[in-house]
Parts: C-alpha cells; structure tokens; sequence
C-alpha cells in the first residue's frame, strides 16, 4: 500500500491513477465531504482529486469541483441530458505481466496465458487435451473473451451483469476485450 501523504512520495511517482467517469456522481455524505471550489475546467478538478493525497474522489457539477474522502457510498449515474456531472475516483494501477512465446508456461500467471494464447489466435491450445470442450469450442471462446472483459483492468469498462447476461445468452455480441487489444498493439 502506497501512503500518498508520506513526504518521500508523491502521486506522479506513485502506481495511482484517477478514472474519469462521465455522467456519474457521489451523493453528499457529511462524513465523506473533504472541500469544494469553483472551476470552469473539469480538467482541473481532476488534477486536484490526483494531488490530493487525502482525497479519493471527486465530481465536478456546476462548474465546482468537490472533493471526497474514503468511505465514499452509494455511486449513481446521473441524468446526461440534464446535468453533466463527472466523478473522479483514484484507483490504483493494474499492469498485466508481459507474456510472449518464448516465457515459460510454468511462470505464467493465468490470464496472462490466456490472454497470449488470445493474442496468438491459439486459444483452442488451452483446452486441446479435453475433447468435451473442443466439441463445444466456440462457447468455450465466448465464456472466456467475456471473463476477459469481466476481468479488465480498468473498472469503467467492465460490462455490467446485464449486459455479461445478455453476452452470455448471445443476445448482445461480446466483442474483443481491451487487454486483447492492448497486447496486440
């Protein structure tokens, strides 16, 4: 655990990073409210929400930044259409191991297996020794690119249980997970 107030450590060397969440908001909590100021830009407040090392999230509404501390409860979306919030929370950094073909399989750590066999279009080697699966491959894919998508490192973008739901009925299409894409690039 990083202390962000520690003297010998700041939030630009630190593994913290601050997700922007469009459209969303903290309800007012006494306990929660650290301060608030005025600003045009949203930018702004979220370097404030960063460099604060007390704070743990924001939302920008109005033209006023307000600053929250731990424990933050009860996250809403909020009305687009009507009031153009923006919350800020910190988070902290989630890099996947890199893993190329020549790593041993023993040192891996699963999904970094996975998401090279993925990135490999090798997938089927995964389950080439269980003929169950392979019977079924294409279900075995699709369970797997969504626990990928369930997985992904940035919160913002994991689908909700609705739409896992409606991915897993094959209603809605699942698509390529962004760790999928990051490690291709």
């Amino acid at each position: 655990m990083v202390d962000l107030c520690d003297a010998n450590s700041s939030p630009s060397n630190s593994s913290i990073e601050v997700i922007r969440i469009d459209n969303a908001y903290f309800p007012s909590e006494i306990f929660a409210y650290m301060s608030s100021f005025p600003t045009p830009d949203v930018n702004e407040c979220k370097k404030a929400v960063f460099d604060d090392c007390f704070c743990a999230a924001g939302v920008w509404f109005n033209s006023v930044c307000i600053k929250k501390r731990m424990p933050f409860l009860n996250g809403r979306r909020s009305n687009s259409s009507t009031d153009n919030r923006v919350a800020f929370i910190k988070v902290p950094k989630i890099e996947l191991h890199q893993v190329d073909e020549d790593t041993q399989v023993e040192d891996m750590i699963l999904v970094d297996w996975v998401l090279c066999c993925v990135k490999a279009g090798n997938l089927r080697s995964i389950v080439s020794h269980d003929l169950e699966v392979l019977g079924d491959f294409k279900r075995f894919e699709t369970m797997t690119m969504i626990g990928l998508w369930c997985i992904c490192s940035n919160p913002t973008l994991r689908p909700s249980m609705k739409k896992v739901i409606q991915m897993l009925e094959g209603t809605v299409e699942v698509g390529v997970p962004p760790e999928v894409v990051a490690q291709i690039s």
